[in-house]
């Protein structure tokens, strides 16, 4: 489930940020070549397909979210539907290291 809430996250967009963003209806017909254009990305042939998985699954959460009856919140694709989770949670700030928790 925590993971479902991170990735959930990911791909919500706050008002305010300024990112490009589709509107959650509009999430549901953007296709993963759009969605590179949009964003000025492109992928060899291997890592293409992984990022359109990516992009695919989140997508769906997306509209999985919109599509509740009791949501009380909208989700949106944003920039971040093809990032890895290593990528996004780099995304997540400063974690200090096990020296830096000793002290050393």
């Amino acid at each position: 489930m925590k993971c479902r809430s991170a990735i959930a996250a990911a791909v919500v967009l706050l008002g305010a940020t300024g990112y490009k963003v589709h509107s959650g209806e509009g999430s549901s017909s953007l296709s993963f070549e759009d969605f590179l254009q949009l964003h000025g990305r492109s992928y060899d042939s291997q890592e293409y397909l992984e990022r359109q998985a990516l992009f695919e699954q989140r997508k769906a959460e997306v509209i999985q979210q919109n599509n509740r009856s009791a949501a009380r919140w909208r989700a949106a694709v944003n920039k971040f539907a093809d990032f890895r989770d290593e990528e996004r949670e780099a995304l997540h700030g400063y974690k200090p290291s096990q020296a830096d928790d000793r002290g050393v």
